[in-house]
């Protein structure tokens, strides 16, 4: 299958060098930003899909910032900030309130998904929204298995040259989510980067 990467450019430092890129994980990287709408992002998605053989994108990594908020944790015992409100993706932001706009452009064209952004995975908000139920209901809806991480992610850039984005190991544990609602903590992803 072919692998492919949608990456939001807000993820570049401000103070990265001119020539920062994303890391050349994929066999296409399509990038977006503030302007791009979701369904004009993932309709592109579709079409590379529907052009490969299977007419699907496995692996699809999306890389961009995870939002985060306000939550009550009941596993931190405090009121803090917390990841798992989603991805800032596109004008829209990926978010369970508009997943809805995605599915009929990718249910069916994705095998496994790798969320490269902050808190993706995180289940530390207590209530109806957190990572961990966003994920699951990205990996039902779209029929894929998605592949997040819970903590916060480190990166490294260069100030100096271009060059792309260096993601290293992952922070945290990465959970597999599956279309069947079950997760399970596979522990940590080894850097995408090539060595």
């Amino acid at each position: 299958m072919t692998s492919m990467t949608i990456f939001d450019d807000r993820l570049i430092p401000n103070d990265a060098a001119p020539g920062a890129s994303p890391p050349n994980i994929a066999d296409n990287t399509f990038r977006v930003d503030g302007t791009w709408s979701l369904a004009n992002a993932f309709l592109w998605v579709r079409n590379f899909a529907n052009s490969q053989p299977g007419q699907r994108v496995s692996p699809f990594n999306i890389m961009c910032h995870g939002f985060y908020n306000w939550a009550e944790s009941a596993e931190l015992m405090a009121s803090t900030v917390v990841g798992g409100f989603g991805l800032q993706l596109c004008r829209e932001g990926l978010v369970p309130g508009t997943i809805a706009t995605i599915v009929p452009l990718v249910r069916d064209k994705l095998g496994d998904v790798l969320i490269f952004a902050c808190g993706a995975g995180s289940s530390q908000a207590g209530g109806s929204q957190n990572g961990r139920l966003f994920c699951t209901e990205l990996a039902v809806r779209l029929n894929c298995v998605v592949y997040a991480a819970d903590r916060k992610q480190v990166f490294n850039y260069s100030r100096t040259g271009p060059a792309p984005l260096n993601f290293g190991e992952w922070e945290g544990t990465v959970s597999r989510y599956t279309p069947d609602r079950n997760v399970v903590p596979v522990g940590s992803f080894p850097s995408p980067n090539p060595t």
